[in-house]
């Protein structure tokens, strides 16, 4: 295979900061395409301050391009997400705290996954969560909380995927205490 990478990335005076990036590879072995493997990736993230002394607002775009999945044989339509941060860090203070929503207008998609002769019907791709909300506050490197809250109230419209039910709330509120590997999430 082979491919190829441009990314930019500006920071104004005022603290707002954009970065791009846009990659293009064709993944193959000697014989085809490799699956789950798209042709065009870009991402675009603006950071701006929001406001408080600390606070910076951000908003990014995702776009995926097509991908072959079940061995070759189907495609997956091409995806744009859109995500938005908050993130709080007060100068002199040792806490970050941090908010995220993903897939802020909750697109459905589907990512390709191998094909599993075992189950009951053949399944060669796999709903992706819609929107979810994240929350994280960090003290340094030392201790973390992280809160998600994934609230689904569509249901996918996929051929040969798992039915989920028409409402969907999935919670997991994690606690970790970890030296040196906790990192905030980056709102920019």
């Amino acid at each position: 295979g082979h491919g190829a990478e441009l990314e930019y990335e500006h920071q104004w005076a005022n603290g707002s900061r954009l970065r791009t990036n846009y990659s293009v590879q064709y993944a193959s072995d000697e014989n085809q395409r490799l699956d789950n493997s798209p042709r065009h990736m870009a991402k675009l993230n603006l950071a701006v301050p929001a406001g408080l002394p600390g606070l910076t607002a951000a908003i990014e775009g995702q776009w995926i391009a097509s991908r072959l999945g079940n061995a070759g044989s189907d495609r997956l339509p091409s995806y744009a997400l859109a995500n938005f941060n908050l993130r709080y860090a007060p100068a002199g203070s040792r806490w970050d705290i941090a908010l995220g929503i993903y897939n802020l207008f909750d697109r459905r998609y589907s990512d390709p996954v191998d094909v599993d002769d075992q189950l009951p019907t053949t399944r060669w791709q796999l709903p992706q969560q819609g929107r979810s909300a994240e929350c994280l506050a960090c003290q340094g490197n030392q201790f973390c909380v992280n809160g998600t809250l994934r609230v689904s109230l569509k249901t996918p419209k996929v051929a040969n995927a798992f039915r989920m039910d028409e409402l969907r709330i999935d919670q997991t509120v994690q606690f970790a205490l970890q030296r040196g590997a906790a990192q905030p999430a980056q709102a920019a």
